[in-house]
């Protein structure tokens, strides 16, 4: 199998007023700031999941993967590609956990 990584990063931003307006479809005051989050995969030759971050490791066969703390966005994206395919996911942030 080719195993070739995906890398992506994303800029950070902070929602200074209207968290609860957005909910409810109305504007809210949102800026950037001077960090990103980065996130690298690469799958596996086996059908495991495995995370690693500042906040923690995580490592299951995909047939036990369930969204839980703390990685329920990680979690979440992996469950919504389905296919059972084996990972590791490398989360690194310039902001502090």
């Amino acid at each position: 199998m080719v195993r070739k990584q995906v890398k992506v990063s994303a800029p950070g931003s902070v929602m200074l007023m209207g968290e609860h307006a957005v909910l409810r479809g109305k504007p809210a005051l949102v800026a950037a700031v001077n960090g990103r989050v980065t996130v690298a995969v690469l799958p596996r030759d086996d059908d495991r999941v495995h995370i690693e971050s500042e906040i923690g490791q995580y490592g299951k066969p995909w047939c036990n993967v369930k969204i839980e703390p703390p990685f329920e966005f990680v979690l979440a994206a992996v469950l919504d590609l389905g296919g059972g395919r084996g990972l590791d996911i490398q989360v690194q942030s310039s902001f502090s956990s």
